[in-house]
């Protein structure tokens, strides 16, 4: 990743002129100083995914890139099993329930890379799409399985995508994502679908990590802030972008555009912001026709209950639910909704 300081400079000048709604929410508030700080650094910015410091970025789980050994033994017998039968709950929890033995009967830190090959396997026997990590920003929660590199935050991302997609995903042509962090999740959707329209819309320090790590997997494929912010109110990005797939967009810039996207993606930070939360939500079923929401199961301090969002969206009236399921891959437990306006075809199924 080439470090832009100047850029940086100018996101965070931008944000702090904003009007406050569209600013860091109380939940992130006391991370972006010492966070934009951080990256500051050069060497930093390349160890950005293993930040020693609160980012929302890092995963929570400790470094281990060393070789998982292969599964043997009952481990192996039920992995065989449900990718011969995958259409067989049983056989999947069986395996689950064996891999979940194994991992117990390990130390703190083969635990954790048992978890990820179990969760790489997993994906193979229920059909998730599952890609290698690009290890940009030198991931603190790796493991090379068969001589391939994942990190959980990645298959969090992929498990997404798979939730998603089994709701249909091959009318979308083009993706609004509300907090897309350092562009993981933006990532997963472009490497799928090579003519996807993504538009990355956050707030810095976290909009300048997803620019500079975007630029580095698809040169020549983003649209950067420096042109995002100088286009007046009723602009279009797909217009601005000039055929370019990804666009950067600053959360308080988003209301300036007319453009309307196949699906808005949301990860937790609607949930965050309280009261913020109507006026984005209510942008999203304006200029989206279909929603995917991934928030935690219980409400914390400062977080909204998922009930809330969902009746946010059900007041508009407009749209019909989905999905409302538990999201498996989450530690602390979490929810997946999908909603779709009204009147529109069945979007098929992703191939």
């Amino acid at each position: 990743m080439q470090a832009d300081t100047e850029l940086l400079d100018l996101m965070m000048a931008d944000h702090n002129r904003s009007d406050p709604r569209w600013q860091a929410t109380a939940y992130w508030r006391d991370i972006v100083e010492p966070l934009t700080a951080y990256l500051r650094e050069p060497e930093q910015l390349d160890n950005f995914r293993r930040a020693p410091i609160r980012t929302g970025i890092r995963s929570v789980l400790p470094s281990n890139p060393g070789r998982v050994p292969r599964l043997t033994g009952r481990g192996a017998a039920g992995l065989r099993l449900a990718r011969r039968l995958p259409w067989i709950a049983g056989l999947v929890r069986y395996f689950e329930e064996t891999q979940g033995a194994l991992i117990r009967q390990q130390d703190h830190a083969m635990r954790q890379s048992l978890r990820l090959r179990f969760l790489v396997l997993q994906g193979e026997a229920r059909g998730w799409p599952i890609l290698e990590d690009s290890l940009v920003g030198n991931p603190d929660d790796t493991v090379e399985i068969d001589g391939r590199h994942y990190a959980y935050h990645t298959l969090g991302y992929q498990y997404l995508y798979a939730r998603a997609a089994a709701v249909g995903l091959n009318g979308v042509q083009s993706v609004l994502e509300l907090g897309s962090g350092y562009g993981g999740q933006a990532e997963v959707f472009l490497r799928h679908h090579p003519a996807l329209v993504y538009a990355a819309v956050d707030i810095p320090p976290w909009l300048y990590v997803a620019e500079l790590y975007l630029k580095s997997l698809f040169p020549g494929e983003v649209c950067g802030y420096r042109e995002v912010r100088e286009s007046p109110p009723g602009s279009s990005l797909k217009a601005i972008m000039k055929g370019r797939r990804i666009v950067i967009v600053p959360a308080w810039k988003w209301k300036d555009f007319t453009d309307h996207f196949d699906l808005f993606w949301n990860s937790k930070s609607l949930q965050e912001m309280n009261d913020n939360a109507r006026p984005y939500l209510h942008m999203a079923m304006k200029s989206c026709r279909q929603l995917f929401l991934h928030v935690y199961a219980a409400p914390r301090e400062g977080i909204h209950h998922p009930d809330v969002l969902k009746a946010i969206v059900a007041e508009a009236g407009s749209f019909r639910q989905l999905m409302y399921e538990a999201n498996l891959f989450e530690n602390r437990g979490g929810v997946n909704m999908a909603f779709r306006r009204e009147g529109n075809d069945k979007m098929e199924q992703a191939s």
